[in-house]
């Protein structure tokens, strides 16, 4: 080939290698982008590079607690500067989630941190609140309402006992109402009267001017003189709100009506959310307290 044609073939192999290679192309603001030939694939070395570290490149991951005393413990172990904790305040699914490598304060975008260090504690309701609150409002049979009162029994306390109440509901609801709190004994007494009579036909129920239900049963093996049964229609039961916490006094409302000669039954907790949301708080200050960190009511940004 003459040696013309041949540096034009060069030249030709040259401009089209030249036209085939990444480009960097910087943009009028600054900012570089690359251009790639079609067909031609772009991969990170990053993952190769990955291969070859002797630790990680940065803290990420989700550690899930048992209890506050261990959430506490690993915020106060892994916490930096500008780590912080956000508080869900929520009756269905209340929580605390640490960000250990959160943004520092300031709208400087450089300052930004990945948010992939977490801790994150789900509040267990305990088994005395899940179980007053799933016959909250609930109509129940005499007989599954006594069963039920008997079941509980050790929940029921008098309304004086020292457990905490959040604001003195029991004796708010008493002043409001003007009925008569009954103890423990009482509705034990209530109880197991309700259950010898579950098969009798109601002959009269009224409410007295203390507050109390008096209810007549006509039955046909017991005498004539058919005593009245005084159900009263408060009382206080005193039970955490989350496991391992300390108890509340918590008031019940009690009311009944009658349906086809039968007494059916339901009671009523009193402003419970402000029970629960009153044990939540303390908890989350405690948080506060003792990690030393700013905590937030509401759920962190994703992790980037």
């Amino acid at each position: 080939m003459p040696e013309q044609a041949t540096n034009d073939a060069r030249s030709i192999i040259e401009t089209v290698k030249d036209l085939h290679a990444p480009q960097i192309v910087t943009l009028d603001n600054g900012t570089e982008i690359l251009a790639v030939p079609k067909g031609v694939d772009v991969r990170s070395v990053k993952p190769l590079m990955d291969e070859y570290r002797t630790q990680p490149e940065r803290r990420r991951g989700l550690a899930t607690l048992s209890d506050l005393e261990s959430f506490i413990a690993h915020a106060t172990r892994f916490k930096a500067p500008n780590s912080a904790i956000f508080a869900r305040r929520d009756e269905e699914a209340p929580s605390v989630t640490s960000v250990f490598d959160y943004h520092p304060e300031g709208p400087e975008i450089a300052d930004a941190r990945f948010l992939g260090h977490r801790g994150h504690y789900a509040f267990p309701t305990s088994e005395q609140w899940n179980a007053w609150r799933l016959r909250d409002g609930k109509t129940q049979t005499q007989r599954d309402f006594a069963a039920f009162i008997e079941e509980r029994i050790m929940d029921i306390i008098a309304p004086g006992d020292g457990a905490g109440d959040a604001g003195s509901l029991a004796n708010d609801m008493l002043a409001m109402l003007g009925g008569e709190i009954a103890g423990p004994s009482k509705l034990l007494e209530i109880s197991r009267g309700l259950r010898m009579t579950e098969t009798a036909e109601v002959a009269n129920a009224q409410n007295l001017a203390t507050g109390e239900v008096e209810i007549v049963f006509r039955t046909t093996h017991t005498d004539d003189k058919k005593q009245p049964l005084k159900v009263p229609n408060l009382f206080v039961i005193g039970i955490p709100v989350f496991d391992g916490d300390a108890a509340y006094r918590l008031p019940i409302r009690l009311t009944y009506r009658r349906d086809e000669g039968r007494i059916l039954w339901t009671f009523k907790r009193y402003r419970p959310d402000v029970v629960f949301f009153d044990a939540f708080d303390r908890a989350v200050a405690r948080v506060k307290q003792e990690t030393g960190l700013p905590v937030f009511i509401g759920q962190p940004e994703k992790a980037a």
